[in-house]
């Protein structure tokens, strides 16, 4: 009998790790500055934030067994003195792929009107049905409130991420 529920058992989920990684930069002057020519971290401290900060991972919720839906997991995190405003009809995602096009990630966002300091806050956004891999994705950028906004890029471009 044991053998047999063994045997039925669902699929395994496929673990997924977070590949992309970004920092608050206040334009996008600075978006390709942060990570080096080395593919390292690196930032311009007046124009870069490393204690506001986020990662993503690319993963499927399958809601029936026949049709996977993808969404990236973008956790921010705040490591600042200030809270971050997060407002849920200003925040935007939005997705640029290395042919240049843009798209607008939709989603369940935050519901809270702050992400204080020491906190962290996860957003589930869907995946444009136009990707084709994941590795055509340039960056993300994350708005949030009026003021806040991150930039994420692959992470497996990179060697090494430094954050403390």
């Amino acid at each position: 009998m044991l053998l047999l529920l063994s045997s039925c058992s669902s699929n395994p989920r496929k673990i997924y790790t977070w590949n992309y990684y970004g920092i608050e930069v206040d334009s996008e002057t600075y978006d390709d500055d942060f990570i080096n020519k080395e593919k390292t971290i690196s930032y311009i401290a007046s124009a870069m934030n490393p204690n506001i900060y986020a990662r993503a991972r690319y993963t499927d919720i399958t809601i029936t067994q026949l049709v996977p839906e993808f969404y990236f997991q973008i956790k921010v995190y705040n490591e600042s003195k200030n809270p971050i405003t997060s407002n849920y009809f200003i925040d935007s995602f939005e997705l640029f792929t290395k042919d240049g096009k843009r798209y607008i990630l939709k989603g369940k966002k935050y519901n809270y009107p702050h992400i204080n300091p020491g906190d962290k806050a996860t957003f589930y956004m869907r995946a444009p049905q136009a990707l084709k891999s994941e590795l055509d994705i340039l960056k993300i950028v994350v708005r949030l409130g009026f003021y806040t906004r991150i930039v994420l890029k692959p992470t497996y471009e990179m060697k090494q991420i430094q954050h403390k």
